[in-house]
């Protein structure tokens, strides 16, 4: 029979197995983030985001069950302050409970992240939205570094009431005749946990600082030489300027069967076109692999590597087209040929062309198409992800050209 000032065996279960999964996800999230790209970490997240959920779960039986059985009261060897930081902490530590999960949830689903608990499939919160994304992530982040450092707060206290102060506070919430042995053995083994959890933390904030170089370093690179220039083609055809800022080549591909979006953007070209003189038409678009966005770094990082699109030798993606047939009305064709990688394939482009007056005066076209892509065909996923298990091999794209003439 338990003790009037102890826990019930019920609260003892459900806050030790909370305790474990906390520490283990701090772990586990630190390390993952420690990681480079695979489908090892990919299955790792797959862990992660349903224990996250179980914790969630926990966290509302925890809540049902305090309103149900209340919790003793403090013990009166408590100082009035180690009471106000003990409740600031569990205050926190409830709010965590929450939040951290759910910050998960969205961040997944704003970045197109499939979200499964235990292999069964969990709606998304959102639509995709890289802003949100972002945001969530942060959220995310913040939580869980300050709830290291409660949870190393809290550890703190439990033990020095039970090694120092010699009360029952510990022993309320694990078993009544825990000794100084038994204490240290437990504290050993939970501290070791909360250590590791530590030491992976101090790696991605070195790894986020890294992230920041690297990025400074690919806007550097991606700005354009004017010695470059001379690679364009040149003709007697109205040249048709591109308007980067609303122009677009946008993709859908598959992870682990979800679907996920992303973009990049064309860094130059040039287009000779007049529909009238199909025969002398021809262009040149460069798309600047190194501005892929998924609405996550970690897969963005992934993509421009050796593996995949390997854009330090390969920094551009480059379709070029010599022959035009108009099919109907504003539909034409455009055969060409499209490289990536250092792999050339002959493609088939059917476009929508539209040609408006601008508000200056100027010629507008808008240009639209969809392709469908195999991602090996070009070398794009090398070694274990040429298996499409994870990535799959179809990439659609979505093309979206608006240019300019005179």
């Amino acid at each position: 029979m338990e003790q009037l000032d102890s826990y019930h065996v019920f609260s003892k279960i459900i806050h030790w197995v909370t305790a474990l999964l906390i520490l283990g996800l701090l772990f586990i999230g630190f390390y993952m983030n420690s990681l480079a790209f695979s489908e090892d970490k990919l299955s790792l997240y797959g862990w992660h985001k349903s224990f996250g959920l179980l914790v969630l779960i926990l966290a509302g039986v925890r809540v049902v069950w305090h309103i149900v059985k209340p919790k003793p009261k403090p013990l009166s060897t408590h100082k009035k302050w180690e009471h106000g930081i003990a409740r600031f902490a569990h205050v926190f530590l409830y709010l965590a409970l929450f939040i951290m999960p759910i910050s998960g949830w969205v961040m997944s689903s704003a970045g197109d992240f499939t979200v499964k608990f235990f292999g069964f499939d969990v709606p998304d919160l959102t639509q995709k939205n890289e802003a949100l994304f972002q945001n969530s992530r942060q959220i995310h982040e913040i939580l869980a570094y300050t709830l290291l450092l409660i949870v190393g707060l809290h550890m703190v206290g439990a033990l020095k009431h039970h090694f120092i102060d010699r009360d029952r506070t510990l022993r309320r919430m694990t078993v009544p005749d825990l000794g100084i042995i038994g204490g240290a053995i437990m504290s050993i083994l939970v501290i070791l946990l909360y250590a590791c959890g530590g030491i992976y933390a101090v790696k991605h904030l070195k790894k986020q600082y890294l992230t920041i170089a690297s990025v400074v370093d690919s806007n550097v690179r991606a700005s354009v030489d004017e010695e470059n220039e001379g690679i364009f083609i040149s003709s007697v055809l109205p040249e048709w300027h591109i308007d980067i800022e609303d122009s677009l080549i946008g993709f859908e591909a598959t992870q682990y069967g979800q679907g996920f979006e992303g973009s990049f953007k064309i860094a130059r070209g040039q287009i000779f076109f007049d529909e009238a003189r199909l025969g002398q038409s021809k262009l040149r678009i460069e798309i600047d692999i190194s501005s892929v966005k998924t609405g996550s770094n970690d897969r963005d990082e992934q993509a421009i590597s050796t593996e995949w699109f390997d854009v330090k030798a390969f920094p551009y993606a480059i379709f070029e087209s010599h022959k035009f047939e108009k099919m109907s009305a504003n539909h034409f064709l455009a055969s060409g040929k499209l490289t990536l990688r250092g792999i050339t394939v002959p493609i088939a482009l059917l476009f929508i062309l539209n040609i408006d007056e601008g508000d200056n005066g100027e010629n507008v076209a808008h240009m639209t198409a969809k392709l469908d892509l195999n991602r090996l065909d070009f070398g794009i996923g090398q070694g274990k992800w040429q298996n499409t298990d994870a990535i799959g091999a179809v990439v659609k794209l979505n093309i979206s050209v608006v240019a300019r003439t005179k």
